[in-house]
């Protein structure tokens, strides 16, 4: 799960997305994100971190 959370991250960082669209596409709310790229969560739910990185690596993919 660790590499997941980082490579998740590192795409979130990487993202040109405006957070408000990653965040509808992946039903995260606000400010679970933010709180996410700070590394605020010990275990972050694996259900959103998947979404999340489903989302931005779509993203990634249409950008590339």
């Amino acid at each position: 799960m660790r590499d997941l959370v980082q490579e998740t991250r590192r795409l979130a960082n990487a993202s040109k997305l405006p957070v408000a669209i990653i965040c509808k596409a992946a039903d995260v709310k606000r400010r679970w994100y933010h709180r996410f790229l700070a590394g605020d969560f010990k275990e972050p739910g694996v259900n959103k971190i998947t979404r999340l990185h489903q989302v931005l690596s779509e993203n990634k993919s249409k950008a590339a």
